[in-house]
Formats: structure tokens, sequence, C-alpha cells
């Protein structure tokens, strides 16, 4: 068993940083100081002025903010989640928000909500229904996006797989498969704007761009393109349109 001491706050309570086993907030809390702990669980507010690292669980049921930077093993939040470090974590589940200034080490997230991220980010797959906003680069092998974006540097991935459902931007979309479909209302028309879109095959709804470069390329409706590059085959739709198509 260990010997180190449980943390519990219920109502209104601020206490110092340390080693502890478990971590229980159930109403508003301060920690002023860094914190090392096996398990984490906040049902309420906390705000922790330093660094936290969790061995195994980080829960979050409420409102937390992190000052510093935040390490482990999965981050399960149903509410909002602040980090103004470095997030170093395997598995993110979020439903709610996410805030995030970096995140490394990570090989999956799964966001129902929101999730915003400054720095650039790499993982092996990442899912989001919702909302994506992002700062710089996103690199994954697996993308799955359901909702809107909004990527200032290059969206990439092995297999890209988009529904939009409001408007969306990304600066550049690179990968292997690229598959877009606009499933937005008559309020909220799901719609693409990107500077090109690179890949080897390639099926567009609702994008505007100014160059589609791929092997095998599919231009559907709602599209407005300015130059096609392909090299194997090309179908462009009746309710599209695409000033030049070329093949190299």
């Amino acid at each position: 068993m260990s010997d180190k001491s449980n943390l519990n706050i219920v109502g209104v309570g601020n206490t110092s940083g340390g080693n502890y086993e478990k971590v229980l907030i159930m109403g508003v809390a301060v920690i002023e100081g860094s914190v090392t702990i096996r398990k984490h669980k906040c049902l309420g507010v906390a705000t922790v002025k330093g660094n936290i690292t969790v061995a195994d669980k980080y829960s979050l049921f409420g409102t937390q903010t992190v000052d510093g930077n935040m390490k482990a093993k999965s981050v399960k939040v149903r509410g909002t989640d602040r980090v103004k470090g470095t997030l170093d974590c395997e598995e993110i589940h979020i439903a709610g928000t996410g805030i995030y200034s970096k995140i490394r080490g990570i090989k999956k997230i799964d966001t129902k909500g929101v999730i915003k991220i400054q720095e650039s980010l790499e993982c092996n797959q990442l899912e989001v229904r919702g909302v994506l906003e992002a700062k710089e680069e996103i690199a994954a092998e697996k993308v799955m996006l359901n909702g809107s974006f909004h990527v200032d540097g290059l969206l990439t991935g092995d297999v890209i797989d988009i529904t939009l459902k409001d408007k969306s931007y990304a600066r550049e979309i690179g990968g292997q498969t690229i598959k877009v479909e606009s499933k937005g209302t008559l309020v909220n028309k799901g719609h693409l704007n990107t500077e090109s879109i690179e890949g080897d095959n390639i099926q567009l709804e609702s994008t505007e761009a100014k160059l589609v470069r791929g092997k095998n390329v599919i231009i559907g409706s709602g599209c407005v393109i300015e130059r096609v590059e392909y090299k194997s085959s090309v179908n462009i739709s009746s309710k599209a349109k695409v000033n030049e198509v070329v093949q190299v």
C-alpha cells in the first residue's frame, strides 16, 4: 500500500502542492504549487498554480485550469479543461471543451465538443465531432472531422475523412486518401475553404480551393476549384465549377 495521503476538498478550499495518492475535488479549489498524484478527479472548479503529474487517470467533471504543465496516462474531460503549459499524455477523451497550448506523446484524441490547440500536433488518431481550432500544423495517421474546423497550418494524414456541418478552413490539406462531404443545414451549410489539396485519392464536395492535385480526383457538387491536376482519372460534377483541368 502507498504511504501517501489523499487530498479531499469538499466545498471551498485552498491548499499547497505536494505528493498525494489521490486528489478529489468537490467544490471550488485552488492548489498553490505543483502536485504529483496517482489519480485525479475534479467535480467542480479547480486551479492548479503549478504543474500536475498524474501516474494513472485524470478525470474532470467540471472546470479546471493548470497554469503549468500536465502529464497523465489518460485524460477524460466532461466540462472545460485548460492547460497553459504542455500536456503530455497518451489519450484524450473530451465531452466538452479542451484548451491546450501544446500536446505531446499523444496517440489518440477523441472529442465530442470543442478542442483548441495553440502549437503543432502529431498523433496516431484524431477524431473530432464538433469544433477543432488549431494555430499550427495538424498531423495524424487517421483524421476524422465531423462538424467544423479552422486550421491555420497544414492538415495532413494518411486518411482524412471530413464531414462538413459549418464553414471550415485549413491553409493546406495533404494525405493519401481525402474525402470531404457536406451535411450542413440550410442555415449552416457545410463549406470548406483551402488553398490546396494534394493526395492520391481525392473526393470533394462543397470545397473552394486554388489547387487540387491527385492521382484519382472526384470534384462533386458545390465545389469551386481554380485548377485540377490529376494523374490517372478525374470526374467533375455538373454542379461544380473548375477553371482548369490538367493531366500530369
